[in-house]
């Protein structure tokens, strides 16, 4: 779940780094009255919406006293690639001259945190790979180590202040679950660093954790998503006609990868995760047909989840709809056998092999 940029800066404002004075409105009828909590006369006019490249598409404007309102209205419900500005951050304008890149996630490939850091901020970090791939610094660890970020930061005249500002956003990652955590830019003011932007990503499986971002998860989704949500499995919207539910992320993006592979669309697909039974993969196939896909394939390598109680979610499923689309069906693991004999006294096939899955699957749609 990624967060709006004030909601961010809410936070990084509770851990002691500084942020821009500024208010967040809904209604032009706030405007004036919130305006004077503001002691400067040139203003920054950002939309919460939850997209990269903002400055490019046209969803932040400059502003001052005689024109904020009519360039707030200009903005209001505007639509940016899908998603419409309907809040807005307004804060003190600050010239941009010292920016600095400063970002914290997760690396998959040590299994630890990464540190990236460029004094050259101010552009997404793929263009500043491109353009200036020697003013990026990397550095992985399970705990911030303060020599080792002294290390990294020890060209900037900074560097004191970047090693608290980094132990800070180490913290917040523990604190909220979060798998990124990126301030661009960070600039300098009079010897004081400020976080003009933030970016924060939160891990979906943690969010138990962080009831009070439920309710902002939930307006994010879709109809059909949140459905998905509320019954604890995964929702993604596709364009194609091959529905697909499996569990795990990796044997869901294999199966897509095959599907694509042998010339078929996959369509709306669903992760069940493990340990799904008969509700989940029931709710899971009323929310995929809501979409008419031309058919689905299930897919599921079954450990702590059960092949018999998803075969009986199936059954449950054909029985009360009498859906007339082809299934396709392969399940290894936890009550195989018993899952096998339960789909074909409903003539329903349980294939052995994924690949003659798919291609089966793909042969039918066509």
């Amino acid at each position: 779940m990624r967060l709006k940029e004030y909601q961010g800066k809410e936070i990084f404002r509770k851990y002691g780094i500084n942020i821009p004075k500024g208010f967040v409105i809904s209604k032009l009828s706030d405007l004036n009255k919130k305006l004077n909590t503001l002691k400067s006369s040139e203003y920054t006019v950002k939309a919460q919406i939850l997209i990269g490249k903002r400055g490019k598409l046209g969803a932040v404007k400059f502003a001052d006293k005689n024109n904020i309102k009519s360039i707030t209205s200009s903005l209001l419900n505007k639509n940016f690639d899908g998603y419409i500005a309907k809040e807005f951050l307004i804060e003190e304008k600050f010239e941009l001259n010292e920016q600095i890149y400063l970002g914290l996630t997760l690396s998959r490939k040590t299994n630890n945190y990464i540190l990236i850091y460029s004094d050259k901020g101010g552009a997404d970090i793929e263009e500043i790979s491109i353009k200036e791939p020697k003013s990026i610094k990397k550095i992985t660890f399970f705990r911030p180590n303060k020599k080792e970020l002294v290390k990294i930061f020890n060209d900037s005249k900074y560097k004191k202040e970047l090693v608290k500002i980094t132990q800070k956003l180490f913290q917040i990652i523990l604190d909220y679950d979060a798998i990124l955590v990126e301030i661009n830019p960070l600039i300098i003011i009079k010897n004081k660093i400020i976080a003009l932007d933030s970016k924060i990503i939160l891990d979906d499986n943690a969010l138990f954790r962080h009831p009070e971002f439920i309710k902002e998860k939930e307006m994010q989704l879709s109809r059909l998503e949140r459905e998905a949500f509320h019954s604890g499995i995964s929702f993604v919207q596709l364009n194609g006609n091959i529905a697909v539910i499996s569990n795990g992320a990796g044997l869901v993006m294999a199966t897509l990868d095959l599907i694509n592979y042998y010339g078929g669309k996959p369509a709306n697909f669903l992760d069940i995760g493990a340990g799904a039974g008969m509700k989940e993969i029931f709710e899971g196939l009323k929310i995929l047909l809501e979409e008419n896909p031309k058919g689905i394939f299930i897919n599921v390598f079954a450990g702590m989840t059960r092949c018999d109680e998803i075969a009986e979610g199936i059954v449950k499923f054909k029985r009360k709809y009498n859906k007339k689309i082809p299934f396709v069906v392969t399940m290894i693991g936890t009550n195989e056998n018993k899952a096998k004999k339960i789909l074909e006294k409903e003539n329903i096939e349980m294939l052995d092999s994924m690949e003659s899955c798919v291609k089966k699957i793909i042969n039918l749609v066509k």
